[in-house]
C-alpha cells in the first residue's frame, strides 16, 4: 500500500467575496472593468449592444450594457478608469 499524499493548502480566491449573493448584499452593484468601451454593435444587430464580463468582486458572470455606464441601468457599476474610451 501507497502512503496518503500530503494535502494541499487551497489557494485563495482572487475576488473579495465567493459568492454572487454575498456581493449584492455587501456592495451597492457589481463591478466591472471592461477592456474596451462602448460596446460595438454587431452587424444588423437589432438589440441593444452588449460585453459579456465578471464580477471584479465576486467573479460571477455579467452581461452589460452601455445603460450600466451612464446610470440608466442599475445593478452593475461599469469601471472606465485607465480606459481610453473611444467615440461612439
Amino acid at each position: 500500500m501507497g502512503q496518503r499524499q500530503a494535502t494541499k493548502e487551497k489557494e485563495r480566491s482572487a475576488y473579495k467575496y465567493t459568492s454572487m449573493t454575498e456581493c449584492e448584499e455587501q456592495e451597492d452593484a457589481h463591478v466591472f472593468s471592461p477592456k474596451a468601451w462602448p460596446p460595438r454593435r454587431m452587424g444588423n444587430q437589432i438589440e441593444e449592444p452588449s460585453v459579456a464580463g465578471r464580477c471584479d468582486l465576486c467573479g460571477c458572470r455579467l452581461v452589460v450594457y452601455t445603460g450600466h455606464a451612464t446610470g440608466e441601468i442599475k445593478g452593475i457599476k461599469v469601471n472606465l478608469s485607465g480606459l481610453n474610451a473611444r467615440a461612439s
